[in-house]
């Protein structure tokens, strides 16, 4: 067994806190790449593979959160806990909104509205 240790820079917004999406959207980028000698450089191939591992380990999360009550979560913040982080997390959350509902949209069908 060997540790390896990835290193991820973020930039906090206005209350602190660093995007979750765009930290997943960089270690995602850093998954997929190591992906791609496994699908001998075939695009559609490594899609289908970082897919089937991403339904497989959302599956086990899943699962693990019926057990243990709710799936696990982090924001990362440059505040300590307490009151104040929690409000600078909603504020967050709230103005992080849009964003979040854009990605959300790409799954819309005309059933769902």
């Amino acid at each position: 067994m060997m540790d390896i240790t990835i290193v991820q820079r973020a930039e906090p917004d206005e209350f602190g806190i660093c995007d979750g999406r765009d930290l997943a959207r960089a270690l995602i980028a850093h998954a997929f790449s190591l992906i791609v000698p496994y699908a001998q450089g075939c695009p559609r191939c490594a899609d289908m593979i970082f897919s089937a591992i991403a339904n497989e380990t959302m599956a086990e999360l899943h699962a693990e959160a019926e057990e243990e009550g709710g799936l696990p979560c982090a924001l990362f913040s440059i505040h300590m806990p307490g009151p104040q982080r929690r409000m600078l997390y909603a504020a967050h959350l709230e103005v992080s909104t849009p964003e979040t509902l854009r990605l959300l949209k790409q799954f819309d069908t005309p059933q769902d509205r």
